[in-house]
C-alpha cells in the first residue's frame, strides 16, 4: 500500500462536517465527482452510525479515526473506532428481500453504503472495529 493519510476526530454528531470535507480532500485528487460523491454517501451513512451508536457512555474515549490508504489500483478508506463490536455487513441482505410495508427503519443505509462503493469489509481487531470503504482507481 503507497500513501497512507490519517485524521483523528472526536466521535460527534458536531465533527460530521469536518469528517466528510476531509474524505472529500484525501479523494478529490483521485476520483471523478460522480465517484467522490458516492464515496461520500456511503461514508456518511457509516460515519453517522459509528457516532450515534459506538460509544454508550459519554466519558468513553470517543475516538475514530480515519484513515486513506492508496494504492495504484485502490483508494481505501479506514474507518477504526474503540466502540461496541458492530458488524455493519450482518444481516444487510434481510433489508433488500423485505416488502416495503414490512421493512422497519434502521438497516438500508447499510445497504447503500455498500452499492455506493466497489468492496466493503469489516474487522474487529483489539477490541477496535475497523470498517473499509474500498473503491478501484
Amino acid at each position: 500500500m503507497g500513501a497512507i493519510r490519517e485524521k483523528r476526530f472526536r466521535a460527534t454528531r458536531e465533527m460530521l462536517p469536518s469528517m466528510l470535507e476531509w474524505v472529500e480532500q484525501c479523494s478529490c485528487t483521485y476520483l471523478t465527482p460522480a465517484r467522490r460523491t458516492r464515496l461520500l454517501v456511503a461514508a456518511e451513512e457509516a460515519l453517522v452510525n459509528i457516532v450515534s451508536y459506538a460509544y454508550q457512555q459519554e466519558e468513553e474515549e470517543q475516538v475514530l479515526i480515519i484513515r486513506r490508504l492508496l494504492s495504484e489500483e485502490l483508494l481505501i478508506l479506514e474507518l477504526e473506532d474503540s466502540g461496541k463490536a458492530f458488524d455493519p455487513l450482518v444481516d444487510v441482505k434481510k433489508s433488500t428481500e423485505a416488502r416495503l410495508p414490512d421493512i422497519k427503519p434502521g438497516g438500508l443505509g447499510r445497504l447503500f453504503m455498500q452499492k455506493f462503493v466497489d468492496d466493503i469489509s469489516y474487522s474487529r481487531t483489539e477490541a477496535r472495529n475497523i470498517l473499509r470503504l474500498i473503491v478501484r482507481l
